[in-house]
């Protein structure tokens, strides 16, 4: 018996403890936009169509923990408020008490701005205009302090504090700004880190149980990680977690952030929180404001906008979190959840509302499916889905070349990702490729009955140039590309609104001054004549981006002079003269900090 007694203490405890680690895993949501939408009129329905407040609706799901932004004095030159979720000292007081009321932890994000603070953008709260120097970090000193101390004196102290939001270029711009535009003058790291002290310091003195978080946007970017926490923290910065946001239709693949947390979280001994996520459940538009995900967003997150997709988005990024070693990996933040189409509640006073689609109520506040997803645990190892369609694809050739198809295509998968499949095809009859024309090839899913076809279009005017609109998606290993970019600029956008032909362009961009050159070497030409161009749109800046044609004895250029975004032009070289069957040919750039151009639809073709 004492041994039975024994063994059942045993599984007692075990299970106390397993429960327990259980709850420490953060399962959090951004309501920022809460009290804007609750003056409006918002109401909020659980899955019964029971009217309930949105926070418990959040909590019965399986939330656990809220986040909350504030933000200086969110008014203009007037006093009237700017919009956004209106979330002046008022507001956070609002939605904090309502969480702590609700039993729930709180993460409180201080932007140190009038309005949104992000990696393109750190106004300096207009307060504060004229402050330099110790004054500007006493008044930040000062500003954290007094609101901390009152939430304390309420009982409301916030369970962590994120000082900064998406800091990728410093905050307080430009005393805290760490990358220079055109010839502005900057605080650099010194300043930036003295104004992350300023605010550890008042959250250390005024909540000294609350975590400290420092938190960056490109989740997926490791160099960025490891730029700017090697920069602070040689600088004596002291915190204990590292906040991310990881949106994948913006910030690169799950495995990129993988490696980005298990990499930072071993380097600088620090646990990894992604305090941003978020996917759309339907492309459908709420009150006829442009959303930010569309169609574009689909291919670029791996994933079609569905209810299922917003449910695996948030299991890989829990398994993601969970696989990063020494249980580092602390929770996620989804953000937004509540943001529902409103009258007078969109990004900014005057504009509607760019998000819904992407927020875990529908847009008449009932509570999704997806919600459920909460109340799931943490799993290293998911399920593998099964493939339920296919789109045709379509394939363009040259008289007598070899056909290329694809051995995998894009599938869509039960649970709303987008992976490739492997793809069976039928015998093509060579015949077919001896004359211009277009025609059919039938092809099958493998281990599974799912057709598709692939359309042939079978051209006379040959393209010299190998992976000519970047199709492949990998310019540094598969195709004849050579870069030289010493500074990273370089990079592959596979988003269809950045996108002249196909799938695929190729980007440029830097928050510092930067050169590079993109190009082929083709060799066996017939001698003769032959034209060579590039499309390309950005922004002009203070760029210069020459399209060149290097001979043996002689190189031609003709600049590129973009207009704006999504102003597709087209530059070309005329009568290049081969004459021992080789030519070099390419972009080459060289570009102040923030140019940004894409590149696609390179050609060389014989014209004589």
């Amino acid at each position: 018996m004492k041994i039975i007694k024994v063994l059942l203490m045993l599984l007692c405890s075990l299970s106390i403890f397993s429960q327990g680690e259980s709850d420490s895993f953060i399962k959090g949501a951004d309501v920022s936009m809460l009290k804007q939408l609750e003056d409006n009129g918002s109401k909020f329905y659980d899955e019964n169509n029971k009217e309930l407040d949105c926070v418990e609706i959040l909590k019965n799901n399986g939330v656990n923990y809220i986040r909350i932004r504030t933000w200086v004095n969110p008014t203009d030159e007037k006093g009237i408020l700017l919009g956004g979720g209106n979330n002046d000292k008022e507001t956070t007081i609002y939605l904090v008490e309502k969480a702590k009321k609700m039993g729930l932890k709180v993460l409180l994000d201080f932007h140190y701005s009038d309005f949104w603070a992000d990696p393109a953008k750190q106004f300096k709260p207009k307060d504060w205009a004229n402050l330099t120097g110790k004054e500007l970090e006493d008044t930040l000193y000062n500003y954290t302090k007094d609101l901390l101390l009152e939430l304390k004196n309420k009982g409301i102290s916030p369970d962590m504090v994120q000082i900064g939001n998406e800091l990728n270029g410093g905050m307080v711009w430009p005393n805290g700004k760490t990358w220079v535009q055109g010839n502005e003058k900057i605080g650099g790291y010194e300043i930036f880190s003295n104004l992350l002290k300023a605010g550890i310091k008042a959250t250390k003195e005024t909540t000294p149980d609350a975590k400290i978080m420092i938190h960056l946007a490109d989740g997926g970017d490791n160099e960025l990680y490891r730029r700017v926490f090697d920069e602070i923290t040689k600088r004596g910065v002291e915190f204990d977690i590292i906040g991310l946001s990881f949106y994948p239709y913006w910030h690169g693949t799950f495995n990129d952030l993988q490696k980005n947390l298990n990499d930072i979280s071993k380097r600088y001994n620090k646990d990894v929180i992604v305090v941003e996520i978020a996917y759309a459940y339907t492309l459908n538009d709420g009150d006829g404001f442009n959303n930010i995900f569309g169609a574009n967003e689909e291919i670029t997150g791996g994933h079609n906008a569905s209810v299922e997709s917003q449910m695996t988005v948030i299991r890989k990024v829990m398994s993601t979190l969970a696989n990063v070693p020494n249980n580092r990996g602390k929770g996620f933040f989804y953000w937004e959840p509540d943001w529902i189409p409103k009258k007078n509640v969109g990004w900014k006073a005057g504009e509607g509302n760019g998000w819904e689609n992407q927020a875990m109520f529908d847009f008449k506040g009932k509570a999704l499916p997806s919600l459920k997803v909460f109340n799931e645990e943490p799993k290293k190892t998911l399920e593998k889905s099964t493939v339920q369609k296919v789109n045709d694809i379509e394939i363009k050739t040259y008289i007598n070349e070899d056909l290329k198809l694809p051995t995998e295509i894009d599938g869509f998968m039960a649970n709303g990702a987008i992976e490739k499949v492997a793809i069976k095809w039928d015998k093509v009859d060579s015949k077919k490729l001896k004359k211009a024309n277009d025609f059919t090839v039938n092809g099958q899913v493998v281990d599974s009955n799912i057709k598709v076809k692939a359309k042939i279009n079978v051209s006379s005017a040959k393209n010299f140039i190998d992976d000519n609109s970047f199709e492949s998606g990998d310019i540094w290993k598969n195709t004849k590309w050579i870069l030289e970019d010493k500074k990273n600029s370089l990079q592959i956008e596979k988003n269809k609104a950045n996108v002249f032909d196909g799938a695929v362009s190729i980007s440029y961009w830097k928050d510092s001054n930067f050169e590079f050159k993109i190009y082929q070497k083709i060799t066996g030409l017939e001698n003769g004549t032959y034209k060579l161009q590039v499309w390309s749109m950005g922004e002009k800046g203070g760029k210069t981006l020459n399209l060149f044609a290097k001979l043996k004895d002689n190189e031609l250029k003709k600049n590129i002079v973009d207009t704006g975004w999504s102003k597709w032009n087209k530059f070309e070289i005329t009568n290049i003269e081969v004459n021992n069957g080789e030519l070099i040919i390419g972009v080459e750039g060289n570009c102040n900090s923030g140019d940004w151009g894409k590149l696609d639809n390179f050609e060389l073709i014989k014209t004589k």
